[in-house]
């Protein structure tokens, strides 16, 4: 059975999520902002489309996609912008979703918010700000990258991915590559920048606590044993969380 995608089905499936979901309104109310050419709506609906037509975005530019071509500069511009959050679109749509499904679902069903820290590889980068030596947990080696800390929902047979926080080193001789000064600390890039300095039980913390503020629904947040520490479980409960220790077999 062929498996592939062709352009036009990858669009249409995308707009019909964008049109469902209301993807505009949560990409304004998330600081998207046209600043020439094309809307950011319509870069992102490109960007999907990637995904789904298991094309980069290089193999896109080199095939001449008419889109992708056509936009190319506004798509840089759109990327590389300090102002727009990644973040909170993502937690606004997961948002949408979580609550669509919980009211297709019985009662007794038990959903949990999932706290999880993985390695994020950047081995071959070099000017990637921030970018430093961290732990993989895996190996038990230290690498270039990053630590990733990851918030889900899920209800057993459902998850949905939440929100997420970059983390650098705190230690400043670990770092390759210090973060861009130029920019402004107002904006959202320069926010991440500080908060990719905290410590990795604090990012777990604010995660949960944002997935509470937005209104997804969860009984319990699930952690593993490294976050297993008082001073966590004391933030957490005084954020009203119950908080449930995923011990190791």
């Amino acid at each position: 059975m062929n498996n592939i995608i062709t352009d036009h089905q990858a669009q249409k499936a995308a707009d019909s999520f964008f049109s469902r979901h209301k993807i505009g309104t949560l990409m304004k109310q998330s600081n998207f902002k046209k600043r020439s050419g094309a809307t950011p709506l319509a870069i992102l609906k490109i960007i999907f489309s990637l995904i789904f037509s298991h094309k980069t975005w290089s193999q896109a530019l080199s095939s001449n996609d008419p889109a992708a071509t056509e936009c190319k500069d506004s798509i840089y511009r759109f990327l590389a912008s300090p102002n727009s959050n990644w973040e909170r679109l993502l937690l606004l749509i997961a948002a949408k979703i979580v609550q669509k499904i919980e009211k297709s679902t019985g009662e007794e069903r038990v959903s949990v918010f999932i706290i999880d820290s993985t390695f994020y590889s950047r081995m071959r980068s070099k000017k990637v700000e921030l970018l430093s030596k961290v732990h993989d947990h895996i190996d038990g080696k230290y690498k270039w990258g990053f630590r990733m800390c990851t918030g889900a929902w899920s209800d057993g047979y459902t998850i949905i991915p939440v929100n997420f926080q970059l983390l650098s080193s705190r230690k400043e001789k670990n770092r390759r590559q210090e973060p861009n000064e130029s920019i402004d600390g107002r904006t959202v890039g320069a926010k991440n920048r500080k908060k990719a300095l905290m410590k990795e039980s604090e990012s777990a913390v604010n995660l949960a606590i944002a997935a509470k503020k937005n209104k997804i629904p969860f009984s319990y947040a699930i952690v593993d044993s490294w976050f297993a520490l008082p001073p966590f479980f004391s933030k957490m409960k005084a954020a009203c969380i119950e908080c449930i220790r995923c011990s190791k077999k």
